[in-house]
């Protein structure tokens, strides 16, 4: 998925946090860090991160029919999926408008990945997240005011080796960006289709950055003096131009 596309995504769902009344010190470690730790939604791409969290496998879990044994352990089931899903997600939506393309057959068919240990976007995502909740904990007296409940050991703790709001809101994004690729098709199907050079990969990925336009591309972004709020509008404001119109609540996981 190319910047300017995981830039949307990620400031888009601050916005749908703030919209749907989310958590307001979440929200605010967010937005008021909207444009210095924005960068982190995209450097996962780039060639310095490759030797770190940005190697290619984690940025990819590649599913096929699976084989084996035990292979009912791989299928589940449209209602099952739905259900833990939440049924008013988008995903839920646009699949269940598909049900005369995924027939029974294809929920029926087993599909597994086969990454290498710990190499998959799935590890990266829970790596992240369990950093993000230790951040949370060691946070700086700013971080600590925004958290619920109290660190009964922070006053233990070196005041330089707490955690900022900066820090904090950048691994946000860093998260968003494998969050993304997971939602991406092609970063999850093994078929030849769906490799960045065969045609509709990069393709894709092109299309959707047309859509979201410039506004978010890193330089205009980076330059611009727009406040966080008129940022967060920005991004409300490219639903439409993806005939998508998202609720003002966001399902919880």
């Amino acid at each position: 998925m190319n910047q300017r596309t995981h830039t949307w995504l990620a400031i888009r769902a601050i916005a749908l946090l703030e919209d749907s009344n989310g958590p307001t010190g979440l929200i605010k470690i967010l937005k008021d860090n909207v444009k210095g730790a924005a960068i982190g939604c995209w450097i996962p791409d780039l060639q310095d991160t490759k030797k770190g969290s940005g190697d290619i496998d984690n940025h990819i879990l590649k599913m096929k029919p699976y084989q084996g044994s035990n292979r009912t352990r791989f299928i589940k089931k449209r209602k099952e999926l739905f259900d833990q899903l939440g049924q008013e997600r988008k995903v839920c939506e646009f699949l269940g408008d598909r049900d005369s393309v995924l027939d029974a057959g294809w929920w029926n068919t087993p599909y597994k990945a086969e990454p290498s240990p710990g190499q998959h976007l799935a590890n990266r995502s829970m790596a992240l997240s369990t950093t993000l909740i230790d951040q949370l904990i060691l946070g700086d007296n700013k971080v600590a005011d925004l958290v619920p409940g109290t660190v009964k050991f922070s006053d233990k703790l070196d005041m330089n080796a707490r955690s900022r709001m900066e820090e904090v809101a950048m691994y946000c994004f860093m998260l968003s960006h494998f969050v993304a690729d997971a939602c991406q098709p092609c970063h999850c199907d093994a078929r030849r289709l769906s490799a960045y050079n065969n045609g509709l990969h990069k393709e894709m990925e092109a299309g959707w950055s047309k859509v979201v336009g410039t506004y978010f591309k890193k330089d205009n972004y980076l330059q611009n003096d727009d406040t966080p709020t008129k940022v967060l509008m920005e991004s409300r404001v490219i639903d439409n131009k993806f005939d998508i119109e998202f609720s003002n609540n966001v399902p919880d996981l």
